[in-house]
C-alpha cells in the first residue's frame, strides 16, 4: 500500500492512543515547493474527515474521543513544508484537533 501524498485520498492509519483517535499521515519522501500542494491536499482530507463527521459516522464508538493528526515524516520538513505544518498546528488547535509531527520514525 502506498502511504502519504502518493495516495492522497486515503487515511494512512487510524488508531487509539490514550483515549485519543489518531489519524497518521505517513510521509516517506521529503516535501518541497514542488510537492507542497500534495501535502496540503492530503492534510485537508484528514482534517475534513474529522471535522465533517465522517470519522464519527464510520467509527461511532469513537464519537466521544478527541482527535489528533500525526504527521510521521521520514525527513525533517523545511522551508515551505515547515511553514505549512506550523500554521496547520495553530489552525487545528482552534478547531480542537491536535497535530503532532514525528520525524525519523518512518521506514517506508
Amino acid at each position: 500500500m502506498k502511504f502519504g501524498t502518493s495516495n492522497p485520498n486515503i487515511i494512512d492509519t487510524i488508531g487509539i492512543e490514550n483515549g485519543c483517535v489518531v489519524l497518521s499521515l505517513i510521509q516517506g519522501v521529503s516535501v518541497d515547493e514542488s510537492s507542497i500542494r500534495d501535502l496540503q491536499y492530503k492534510f485537508n482530507v484528514y482534517l475534513s474527515y474529522i471535522l465533517d463527521g465522517q470519522l464519527e459516522e464510520e467509527y461511532p464508538h469513537f464519537s466521544s474521543n478527541s482527535a489528533r493528526i500525526d504527521l510521521l515524516f521520514q525527513y525533517e520538513p523545511t522551508g515551505i513544508a515547515r511553514d505549512f505544518i506550523d500554521k496547520a498546528v495553530h489552525q487545528c488547535a482552534s478547531e480542537g484537533v491536535g497535530v503532532n509531527l514525528v520525524v525519523g520514525a518512518v521506514n517506508v
